[in-house]
């Protein structure tokens, strides 16, 4: 049966993410990561770092709770992930930013085009006051 520090681990692996790298995020030590995903003893999992868990793992304390399950990825999201997960960590960021800034414009237009904002490629008519 998975307790909360393999629920931890396999979010954290979902993620791509070290140990390092969720400490980091946590504001905790690699030790105490270790700890969490490798002994039975799990002292330490006060609510504050439940939520902090949850947080740094973008998931939920329910998931980590073992109350709900994380949504399967589809096959795009996998191969997505999988390629992610093959380059070197610098063009990971590299790779994180331009998809991000992708998404913000899609969502910019998609407002844009609900007559929520302007959309990419939108002329300002307005004169300036």
């Amino acid at each position: 049966m998975k307790d909360i520090g393999d629920r931890v681990r396999e979010a954290r692996e979902r993620l791509g993410i070290s140990q390092a790298e969720l400490a980091a995020r946590m504001g905790v030590a690699d030790t105490t990561v270790f700890r969490w995903e490798h002994t039975k003893n799990r002292i330490g999992f006060s609510v504050k770092t439940l939520v902090a868990a949850a947080r740094a793992l973008e998931t939920s304390v329910d998931v980590l709770l073992g109350a709900a399950s994380p949504p399967p990825l589809d096959d795009i999201e996998q191969a997505l992930l999988e390629a992610f997960r093959s380059l070197p960590q610098k063009q990971r960021l590299f790779q994180l930013l331009q998809l991000s800034h992708v998404a913000r414009l899609c969502a910019e237009e998609r407002a844009g085009a609900h007559g929520l904002g302007r959309g990419i490629g939108a002329s300002d008519t307005s004169e300036p006051a």
